[in-house]
């Protein structure tokens, strides 16, 4: 919501697309970080094709702005979708709820890759 975006805008070092699609997953994370939009919505933020909101997506990733969760197969063979988190701007009492809250692989996978979950 706005105070991702608030906090993304303050201290983001993106541009270009990849700072459209930061700002879109900002406004749609709640405040753990966490988002789940589809890549045809992460595409319309960056006003992208596809291999542009990749290169977007990579370049988040690498700078540490981004974790990206992919998503897994459903017993029924579906794909879930990828889960988005905002480490550097997700509020770290929200992450602990989350974690609390939910039994959930993926989110806890994403809250391991930077060490956040625990500090």
């Amino acid at each position: 919501g706005l105070e991702m975006i608030v906090r993304a805008k303050r201290s983001s070092k993106a541009r270009g697309t990849a700072r459209c699609v930061l700002y879109g997953l900002a406004d749609a994370a709640h405040l753990d970080g966490l988002a789940w939009p589809s890549r045809r919505e992460l595409r319309l933020w960056g006003g992208c094709s596809e291999p542009t909101l990749s290169k977007a997506l990579e370049a988040l990733e690498s700078s540490g702005e981004l974790v990206v969760a992919r998503g897994r197969r459903r017993p029924n063979g579906r794909q879930t979708s990828n889960a988005y988190w905002l480490p550097l701007y997700a509020d770290p009492d929200a992450i602990q709820q989350t974690l609390k809250a939910q039994d959930d692989e993926q989110i806890s996978w994403a809250f391991s890759l930077t060490g956040r979950a625990t500090g």
